[in-house]
């Protein structure tokens, strides 16, 4: 037999797995990967090696090398499969000596970016076990390269535990340099998209007087433990004294700090009690920072409070604002003038007019009281935003005297008023049913302003006035007004319309509502959502069968195009009105959707009608729950699967009902249906469960909860650590899966 023979007999007698996989094309070759593996490694390997680990080889051999366009053939799999099975041998013995030697093997033959993800994070489960050793301090400079190597390899494959731990170590022993060059090897990770993880999930604690609101929806995977690393850093910089620079690093990533989390951090720096204070005052420090780098977000924050009534919140924010440019050594300027190298950060026009509209709407006039009296303290000046938000706090009020007397008061400190703070007087006017002073004011903005400003700007006010008009019923002198407005030089747009078909509408008087119609035609002004919205509502509660019909013919008129979003549009204003006659009607859009080609309804459609349903609880609990049956339904026999936020609303309403059963179905419905389970999902249960000491259920999802990957925070942590020691009879803890939650559950 020739040498030529001889190894192909040899090889032969290996074990060689044929993966039935898509071929992979290659330029001149197509053909299939073959994984060699010598039969006496898979002696060895049935009595060291888990059965999953020969399908984990392949996976990862087939994944990793078709991804980078290498096959792997005979000696090169066999090397990494022995070395893969060495590693799982020095796992097992817990020897590091061994791992050491491993690891460095496969750094020589360039094969370490090959392993998975799942063997990354094995190997730096030990690291972390080994780095948390009582003698570490003694054994870790040796095998420190490869040992932080292995940590950041895994950090940037989302397993985050390991490289904590090194970070940990360097700070223990006042290294910060080296904890800072850790972070920069895995800044890709945490300049990734945030989803709901580390934070965004934590924003919706309403307890936490500094959370903020996501900004934008989440996208992308979640990656649990980044909040560490930037803390890490983020101590690292409180040692060198640099907040500019810890400002720096926290503005670069989507992760936030909450005070769960950092709590938890801070609790492994018990060495150095100064320093856990000083982390915890950068952190809060940094939050209120980056707030108020970006006016639109802290605009946007402030607004939420005061809608939601979160009074309480709002002063807690503005009390550290406060005290972010008067403590001893303030790190926020009061004025972009104010700007200095060590207050980077200051409050801008928009944040002082944000708090000061927000307390007026919380009708807390002591507290906008005390933004009026902080400004002038800091040296500034009222402008003319500020004056508008009081005046305009006034006409939300309909306090239409104490809105003349800030006027005056402003004219007296020589401020000029704006657009805005004239359309702000006139409505506390008309507010307050006094329609004659209102037209004086309207006519001296004409004769001061109107040339001077945009037709846009001009609308504003104009519009204002039809809305005074026709909301104090002075319907001839609105309809000449929009005479006076279709024949001038500022024409009416789709609001000044839509506020008479507004108020028509609730009069039930459709003829009006049709000449109105006609003369947005004659302008060539085509309707809106609201414009649809409003002729529906009026043809639902006249019992027009046609009502439907009739509004889309309208639409199709003006040309109008009737797509998805506009019909999502309709159906959440409708169901906004919170009447069975306005659900019925959005049932009806939904039908006619069902029906049409070119409009199909999509999860969104669903989801609105889902929303719209249990928001507020305006229905009765057995009529809102055949609605429900009815939308679930239709939406099925489509295939169409209902989103989380749908889900979310569903359990909620089931727990506010009582039915902590229908919302554990809903929730075993999502695992099924492998629909994501967010940080509000896996709360709204285990919150349920735990009040009625349900600790058998909320055990299970705990164990659920840990197979999904998922890494709670804040008060998830805390349910959770309530269901361990509830559960807790000296065994070990159910669905304790290694890098869990000791950390945060202690």
């Amino acid at each position: 037999m020739s040498s030529r023979e001889n190894r192909s007999h040899g090889h032969m007698r290996r074990l060689t797995f044929f993966l039935d996989l898509p071929l992979v094309r290659r330029a001149s070759t197509c053909r299939p990967i073959l994984v060699s593996i010598p039969v006496s490694h898979r002696r060895r390997a049935r009595d060291d090696i888990p059965n999953q680990l020969f399908d984990r080889i392949k996976d990862v051999i087939i994944r990793k090398h078709t991804s980078h366009g290498v096959d792997v053939f005979g000696e090169q799999a066999d090397v990494f499969n022995r070395l893969l099975a060495k590693i799982n041998m020095a796992l097992k013995k817990q020897d590091i000596d061994g791992l050491h030697r491993c690891w460095h093997d496969l750094e020589q033959k360039g094969l370490t970016r090959f392993l998975a993800n799942w063997d990354l994070g094995r190997i730096s489960d030990f690291a972390v076990s080994y780095l948390s050793s009582p003698d570490v301090s003694v054994s870790f400079d040796s095998p420190r390269e490869w040992m932080e190597d292995i940590s950041v390899m895994a950090a940037n494959a989302h397993q985050t535990e390991a490289l904590k731990s090194c970070m940990v170590y360097h700070i223990r022993h006042n290294n910060p340099q080296a904890v800072l060059d850790l972070y920069d090897r895995c800044k890709s990770v945490m300049s990734e998209g945030e989803p709901l993880g580390d934070n965004s999930q934590e924003s919706h604690e309403r307890h936490d007087s500094l959370a903020l609101t996501p900004e934008s929806l989440n996208t992308g995977v979640y990656i649990p433990g980044r909040v560490n690393l930037l803390l890490a850093a983020t101590t690292a910089h409180a040692m060198r004294d640099s907040f500019q620079d810890a400002l720096r690093t926290y503005s670069e990533t989507s992760v936030r700090f909450h005070h769960f989390s950092t709590r938890s951090f801070c609790a492994l720096l018990d060495h150095d009690p100064l320093l856990q204070r000083k982390v915890e005052l950068y952190t809060r420090r940094l939050s209120v920072a980056r707030l108020l780098a970006r006016p639109p977000s802290l605009s946007k924050q402030i607004t939420n409070f005061a809608k939601s009534g979160a009074t309480h919140l709002l002063q807690k924010l503005y009390e550290s604002v406060i005290q972010g440019m008067t403590d001893p050594h303030p790190y926020l300027a009061a004025d972009p003038t104010l700007i200095t190298p060590n207050k980077s950060v200051a409050m801008t026009e928009v944040g002082w007019t944000s708090f000061l509209s927000a307390f007026l709407e919380c009708r807390r006039k002591d507290l906008a009281g005390k933004v009026w009296q902080d400004v002038l303290r800091l040296g500034l000046s009222h402008n003319v935003s500020m004056w508008t938000a009081l005046i305009d706090g006034y006409a939300k009020t309909a306090s239409f005297s104490d809105a003349v007397a800030t006027w005056d008061s402003m004219i007296s400190a020589g401020v000029e008023p704006n657009v805005l703070t004239y359309r702000a007087l006139i409505s506390a006017l008309f507010n307050g049913k006094r329609p004659q002073m209102a037209m004086e004011r309207y006519h001296q903005f004409r004769m001061q302003l109107m040339n001077q400003l945009t037709g846009e700007q001009n609308l504003l006010v104009m519009n204002t006035v039809l809305h005074g008009l026709l909301a104090t019923n002075r319907i001839d002198h609105a309809l000449a007004f929009l005479n006076s407005m279709e024949t001038g030089p500022y024409k009416p747009d789709v609001v000044s319309y839509n506020t008479f078909i507004g108020h028509y509408g609730r009069a039930q008087n459709l003829k009006s509502v049709g000449a109105m119609i006609n003369r947005m035609a004659a302008a060539k002004i085509p309707g809106d959502a609201v414009t649809f919205t409003s002729i529906l509502s009026v043809l639902l509660r006249m019992g027009r069968k046609d009502r439907v019909d009739m509004v889309f013919r309208m639409m199709e008129k003006q040309g109008t195009e009737a797509n998805v979003t506009t019909y999502n549009s309709i159906i959440d204003r409708l169901l906004r009105e919170q009447d069975e006659t306005s659900l019925q009607g959005a049932v009806a859009l939904l039908h006619r959707m069902e029906t049409n080609s070119n409009s199909q309804p999509d999860a969104i459609t669903y989801s609105i009608l889902i929303t719209g349903i249990h928001r507020g609880q305006w229905l009765p609990r057995d009529k809102a729950e055949d609605w429900t049956r009815q939308i679930l339904t239709r939406m099925r026999s489509r295939n169409i699967k209902l989103p989380t936020q749908g889900y979310n609303v569903l359990i909620d309403a089931s727990i506010k009902n009582g039915q902590i059963q229908t919302a554990l179905s809903y929730y075993r419905e999502m695992l099924r249906q492998k629909v994501p389970i967010i940080f509000n999902t896996w709360c709204l249960i285990l919150s349920a469960l735990v009040e009625r000491e349900e600790w058998k259920t909320a055990s299970e999802v705990v164990n659920e909860m840990n197979k999904s990957g998922f890494r709670p925070t804040g008060i998830l942590s805390e349910l959770i650590g309530k269901v361990y020691r509830r559960i807790s009879t000296g065994t070990r803890r159910p669905g304790a899966v290694g890098n869990g939650y000791n950390s945060n559950l202690q």
